[in-house]
């Protein structure tokens, strides 16, 4: 009798608990849900926190129902569901692209089959493009308003500071030998602290400073936080960021117009600031280490017979074969998500994703859907050109940051944070009437 009550209570005890804490999290969840309904900020900052989170933890702690599930799943789930609210109520599908559309159709449409195929793997590789559709969509569906995007960038360049203060935290552990407290996967390179996705958020947030700085959006005093983002970038060791990154400084400096003279000072002030930094600890012998894996990491990329560029090109070339192979209805449409990306390079087995977000999108969604792609990047940077007005500046920022999305995307595929940019650049090019004044121009208001 007593082991019966004691089992009975056990479970009300339980159940009472599992009730509780599903009331708790309601009552955390509907709230932070309503605030990303309302405010696109609050919804940039959770993808925000989600970055800088991932940077610290590497690989982010799951949880385990039946597959994985990531934090990133669950606020990317949410959104999705704002995202949906908000355009049954305030946007319309109409407001898509016709090219963004057939995109995300081919896309869901091979998810859909890869479930059925292959189980949870389909998951797996649809997740990155479930997150980058869902964000994009989301920052969409809100009016495009100078003052949000301002502190959109403003939010974008905190978490870059927070990106590189955790960079500059596993530094300073590899310097006094304490590896183990880094908290970083290591990938074969030293000093290597942050991945290219990371990396990329940085020269955005070069872009944006660069922008604010020009355009009186940010105080003057922000200028000290180039020298620190340039840095990192350099340290970084990611040879597609340092090429982004170049090229987003040279269509700054484009755009510019009649602030080019003020943009060449910055950089004089920057670089003066940069050396001041650098300079004692390079003639104190502080850096040699870095410097030599800097110009390792350097010379690999520039090597024609080895290096990781040489096997990627040669991966691309086995899926872009093994493609003209497929029947017409798969090289039109893509395969399903799920049967992997596996090519044979001799008698070496590459199992990963290509490397190359047009060839993957290409292998996922047939021609038509990159065809697709490459037309919204099309959409995108003519809209984002010929806007002025109020919105002119932040079109700059974002047709800077579209291309630069373009370079890198030769090499790598998008992470979850720049789907802010696609539906921030979307809601531009979507709502803001096109001017007959290209941007670069002065404008006349």
């Amino acid at each position: 009798m007593v082991c019966s009550v004691a089992r009975l209570y056990a479970q009300w005890s339980v159940g009472a608990i599992t009730i509780g804490i599903g009331i708790l999290t309601a009552l955390l969840v509907l709230p932070l849900f309503w605030w990303m309904c309302t405010n696109v900020i609050v919804g940039v900052a959770s993808i925000l926190l989600l970055l800088v989170c991932e940077t610290i933890y590497v690989v982010m702690p799951a949880l385990r129902l039946g597959i994985l599930l990531y934090p990133q799943d669950f606020v990317f789930a949410l959104l999705a569901l704002a995202a949906v609210l908000r355009f049954l109520t305030v946007r319309t599908v109409r407001d898509i692209p016709k090219a963004l559309i057939v995109l995300f159709v081919l896309l869901f449409m091979n998810f859909a089959i890869g479930v059925v195929r292959f189980g949870t793997m389909a998951g797996v590789e649809f997740r990155p493009y479930f997150y980058t559709i869902v964000g994009t969509l989301y920052v969409m569906s809100f009016p495009a308003k100078s003052d949000t995007y301002r502190r959109l960038f403003h939010a974008w360049i905190i978490a870059s500071l927070l990106v590189c203060g955790v960079a500059c935290y596993r530094w300073g552990m590899i310097a006094l030998g304490l590896e183990s407290y880094a908290w970083m996967d290591t990938t074969g390179i030293e000093g290597r602290v942050i991945n290219s996705g990371q990396a990329l958020v940085l020269t955005i947030a070069v872009v944006a400073t660069l922008f604010g700085l020009l355009q009186g959006t940010v105080a003057k005093g922000w200028v000290t936080v180039l020298p620190v983002l340039l840095v990192v970038i350099v340290g970084s060791q990611q040879r597609t960021v340092w090429v982004t990154t170049a090229a987003s400084v040279i269509l700054v400096f484009a755009l510019a117009g009649r602030g080019r003279g003020r943009i060449l000072v910055t950089l004089g002030i920057v670089g003066t600031l940069g050396l001041a930094v650098l300079y004692p600890l390079a003639t104190g012998g502080h850096l040699d280490t870095a410097a030599s894996s800097i110009q390792t990491t350097a010379a690999a990329g520039l090597s024609t017979r080895s290096g990781t560029f040489v096997g990627r090109m040669a991966a691309w070339k086995e899926h872009i074969k093994d493609f003209s192979s497929w029947n017409p209805l798969y090289q039109v449409v893509g395969k399903q998500f799920g049967g992997g990306y596996s090519v044979w390079i001799g008698t070496q087995e590459f199992g990963n994703a290509p490397h190359d977000y047009y060839i993957q999108t290409m292998l996922r969604a047939g021609l038509l859907g990159v065809g697709a792609l490459v037309a919204t990047y099309g959409f995108l940077l003519f809209r984002l050109f010929s806007t002025a007005g109020p919105m002119e500046g932040a079109a700059k920022v974002l047709w800077v940051s579209v291309a630069v999305e373009m370079i890198y995307s030769i090499t790598y595929s998008p992470q979850f944070a720049q789907s802010i940019l696609y539906g921030a650049a979307l809601a531009i090019a979507t709502q803001v009437p096109k001017s007959s004044q290209p941007a670069g121009q002065p404008s006349k208001t």
